[in-house]
């Protein structure tokens, strides 16, 4: 019933308990009054998850290779229409993995002692902008792929205009363009906030308005300063080295009382920083990193000793000692409040470790298997490898697995390198391969037409092998079957060398040997 009606039917006359009860069996017997909207709750829409493209596994399409590929042309117009094939069979097709590889490499063509992070940058536009490469930074865009070195990527004249580059319709590639431009965003925002000091830096020596900063003594620009709340002044560099220690360095933080950031003047101020003269200095890193470790200190100096931490998104909350799996609260992640895991009840946090390193050894022997075989660059996918062929004059015996390395899908009739796994156009034909008679293939970097297919599927199953391993080591410390297998690989690797003149014969046991042995290691650990 509506409120509002009660109320009105109230004000009509005297309110007493006799006129209530009368107004009460007045609504029973006649139903008709006004009543107030009910508002159903509806089911809350869980956001879709965001992809992390640095790290995470999607799915990609034929439309996304072809719009991946003609993207990263118009971004970067000094890289060869092969150097871009051969980059995106590097890192498996991925537009985010290609571009940072690129961009990182970019970063470093100017480096010396006086080199600024803004020169940098600044050398980064000029070559997205078309600007040309000096000849000696050519080869610095070199990648391996196979065991073989390509040192050809780059156009000694770019492509300022390739032509108009095709809108993106695949889904996956608009929103993993976008978690890219992201992550250049947080880049150029630091290399925008260095130039506006420097530029407040010159302004102030021009007119000699610069104060001098009691920790290092330099002069600076007003702009750059920060004070504790004494007011002692000290440089923005200062600051953030000194943040930078005391959090990731000794992390003495809270050692003496203090959760703080204590002033670094030499009279023996206790004053500490505000917290915007913090957010002026730090980088957005650092300062999540104290924040988590000043709560931390606050909570531990309260008496709070059941906290437990969420792996997802660092929220800390009171669990009881008899509970073992922790709900977020904030992101609603579950996780084993011991090893912070998923959780796993009944197995115990040991043998859950032991599991998943199982299951990395699996995926890297897995990757070492998988990278022996083709796959054509067609819609069609299909895949398919080298067989040794029996010599005719002497049965029962086999050779090395050598060949033509001009290969045929066997569905679809496309012409594919067995050495690069890119397509042989009709008009490249032949000329993909080198054409140096008795060449060793050690400095022209181009495919031979003739090779061991053995050596070449033993070196990319290392490649690949080794590939996974770091991938394994980036989410979490490799356990001592995982260091075991890449010792091996390693050994090998440096056994054969990075050519395929220089390979050894292919050993056919190498991969169940390297699998014995780290079996051995997953036994013998505890």
């Amino acid at each position: 019933m509506d409120p509002a009606h009660i109320v009105s039917k109230l004000a009509t006359g005297p309110i007493t308990a006799q006129s209530i009860q009368m107004l009460i069996e007045k609504f029973v017997s006649e139903p008709s009054y006004p009543k107030i909207e009910v508002i159903r709750k509806t089911k809350k829409v869980e956001k879709p998850k965001e992809v992390d493209y640095a790290n995470d596994e999607y799915e990609r399409t034929v439309t996304y290779k072809y719009q991946c590929n003609d993207q990263l042309l118009n971004k970067f117009p000094f890289m060869s229409k092969d150097g871009i094939s051969k980059l995106l069979v590097h890192y498996n097709g991925r537009y985010f993995k290609c571009y940072f590889h690129m961009v990182n490499i970019m970063k470093q063509l100017k480096d010396g002692p006086n080199i600024s992070d803004v020169d940098r940058y600044d050398e980064y536009l000029r070559l997205a902008c078309g600007g040309r490469l000096k000849e000696e930074d050519r080869n610095k865009f070199a990648i391996s792929n196979n065991g073989i070195k390509y040192t050809s990527m780059t156009l000694k004249h770019p492509k300022k205009h390739r032509g108009k580059c095709n809108e993106v319709s695949d889904t996956v590639l608009k929103d993993e363009m976008h978690f890219t431009k992201k992550k250049i965003r947080e880049w150029t925002h630091s290399i925008h906030k260095e130039r506006r000091r420097m530029a407040a830096r010159k302004e102030a020596e021009e007119n000699g308005h610069t104060i001098e900063c009691t920790c290092c003594y330099g002069d600076y620009a007003m702009e750059e300063m920060v004070s504790c709340q004494e007011g002692h002044l000290f440089c923005m560099d200062c600051l953030k080295r000194y943040a930078q220690e005391r959090v990731f360095g000794n992390s003495d933080l809270g050692k003496k009382g203090c959760i703080e950031l204590c002033c670094m003047d030499m009279s023996g101020c206790e004053s500490f920083f505000s917290r915007d003269q913090l957010e002026m200095s730090l980088d957005e890193k650092v300062m999540k990193i104290y924040d988590e470790l000043q709560t931390t200190l606050m909570l531990k100096q309260a008496g709070i000793d059941d906290l437990c931490k969420c792996p997802k998104c660092a929220f800390q909350a009171s669990l009881p000692e008899t509970e073992m799996v922790f709900q977020c609260p904030s992101c609603e992640f579950e996780s084993c409040r011991k090893c912070r895991e998923v959780p796993h009840i009944p197995l115990r946090c040991e043998e859950v470790k032991r599991k998943t390193e199982t299951s990395g050894r699996l995926q890297v022997e897995e990757a070492m298997t998988k990278a022996r075989i083709r796959y054509c660059p067609k819609k069609c996918e299909q895949g398919f490898f080298k067989v040794s062929i029996v010599n005719a004059s002497r049965i029962g015996s086999s050779g090395p697995i050598k060949g033509c390395n001009r290969m045929i899908c066997p569905t679809c009739k496309t012409h594919i390198c067995y050495v690069c796994r890119l397509e042989i156009t009709k008009t490249v034909g032949y000329k993909h391969f080198c054409q140096t008679p008795h060449c060793k293939h050690e400095r022209c970097n181009i495919c031979p037409l003739f090779s061991n297919a053995e050596k070449d599927d033993a070196q990319a199953s290392r490649e690949a092998g080794l590939k996974v391993i770091e991938n394994l080591e980036s989410i979490a410390p490799p356990g001592e079957a995982i260091a075991k297998l890449k010792s091996i690989l390693n050994e090998e690797e440096k056994q054969s060398g990075r050519g395929i003149a220089q390979a050894v014969p292919a050993d056919p046991a190498m991969i169940t040997r390297a699998r014995a042995r780290a079996e051995a290691a997953a036994i013998a650990s505890p």
